[in-house]
């Protein structure tokens, strides 16, 4: 039979079951805002109900996906209501402060020469854009200080941009002692949790300076040194 079956004054469609003993209700609401229409799809299926136990893998035969991205939304059944389902997104389920957002590293395997009793710059950079105002970034960075000799101090700290976060005053963050004509050259590693409060691009470095006038190297005889920044949602 071609054509429309009408079922007008919000009356039902009624199925019964193998013996007759029992059936099922399709029915409407008593006000509908629009037209709408339920497509079955080419394919066999079962209309799971409120209390289905899903697998791991698969929804009634159907493949679950391995990833959820932020704005998806999920369908759960709520046992304090009954047993209704009701949908949600993903950040219904992850905290929204704590999470590692984004990595970003950067090695340098070049002596680098320093003679300056100020903070002046390795050249050990990495870049990284924070992608809300209130993240936080955590760095870390490792690598080789050669003090050289003559009772020589050399001090390291943590720059972002021109500022210095690392540790106030010219100590720095850490440092490296040579003792009379003693050559130290010490495997150092630091790190910092800084507030940058911003979502435009940003310059993390290691700098580094000595206590008086003489050359202190990083990464002596071609060491390699390491920075590596985390974005900490806040």
């Amino acid at each position: 039979m071609a054509g429309i079956i009408e079922v007008k004054d919000q009356g039902k469609v009624r199925i019964y079951d193998a013996d007759n003993s029992n059936y099922v209700d399709i029915v409407v609401p008593s006000t509908v805002s629009a037209n709408r229409t339920i497509t079955i799809p080419d394919a066999t299926f079962t209309i799971p109900t409120a209390d289905t136990v899903f697998s791991a893998s698969t929804i009634t035969g159907q493949s679950a996906e391995t990833s959820v991205a932020d704005d998806d939304l999920v369908v759960i059944s709520d046992t304090s209501a009954s047993g209704a389902l009701k949908k949600m997104t993903k950040a219904n389920f992850v905290g929204s402060t704590g999470k590692l957002l984004q990595v970003a590293t950067a090695t340098m395997s070049t002596e680098r020469e320093i003679n300056s009793s100020s903070f002046v710059s390795s050249q050990l950079t990495v870049n990284i854009t924070p992608s809300a105002s209130s993240s936080k970034i955590f760095i870390i960075c490792s690598g080789a200080l050669d003090t050289g000799a003559a009772d020589r101090l050399g001090f390291m700290t943590i720059y972002r941009d021109s500022t210095n976060v690392g540790g106030s005053g010219s100590s720095g963050i850490s440092g490296n002692y040579a003792s009379g004509s003693t050559r130290l050259n010490t495997p150092f590693g630091i790190h910092v949790l800084d507030s940058p409060n911003t979502t435009s691009q940003i310059t993390y470095g290691l700098f580094v300076r000595a206590n008086n006038t003489g050359t202190i190297k990083v990464n002596a005889e071609s060491e390699t040194a390491h920075i590596t920044v985390m974005e900490i949602a806040g």
